[in-house]
C-alpha cells in the first residue's frame, strides 16, 4: 500500500499513521523518503523566495543610485507650487543628455565636506 502524498506540514500525521502498522511491510521506509522529499522541496522553495528578494533589493539600490531617486519635500519654500511632505521621483539621467529649461524642478544635494 503506498500512501498517497501530503503537504509538508501533514507529513507528520502519515508517519505516525505507519508506525502503528507491522515494521516488514517497508511503508515506514517510503514514509521517511516522502519526508525526506517534501522537505528538499521546502528547502527549494526557500531558496527561491530569497533569490526573488536579494534580486529586488539589488534592482532598486542600482536604479536608486543612477537613474531616480525618491525625495520628500522638507521646508515650505516652495509655497504654494510644491507643499510641505510632497513626495518628488528625482530624475538623474535626462539631464546629462539634455539641457535644462525654464520652469524646470532642479534638485541639488550639498555634499558635506
Amino acid at each position: 500500500m503506498q500512501m498517497p502524498r501530503q503537504p509538508f506540514g501533514a507529513a507528520t500525521s502519515g508517519i505516525l499513521e505507519t508506525l502503528s502498522e507491522t515494521p516488514g511491510s517497508g511503508e515506514f521506509l517510503k514514509a521517511g523518503r516522502d519526508c525526506m522529499s517534501e522537505k528538499k522541496e521546502y528547502g527549494k522553495q526557500i531558496k527561491e523566495a530569497l533569490r526573488i528578494i536579494v534580486f529586488a533589493f539589488v534592482l532598486s539600490w542600482g536604479l536608486r543610485a543612477t537613474v531616480v531617486d525618491a525625495r520628500v519635500v522638507p521646508t515650505p519654500l516652495m509655497l504654494p507650487t510644491i507643499q510641505v511632505n510632497d513626495r518628488l521621483l528625482v530624475d538623474k539621467i535626462s539631464y546629462k543628455f539634455t539641457e535644462i529649461n525654464r520652469g524646470e524642478l532642479l534638485y541639488f544635494m550639498l555634499h558635506q565636506m
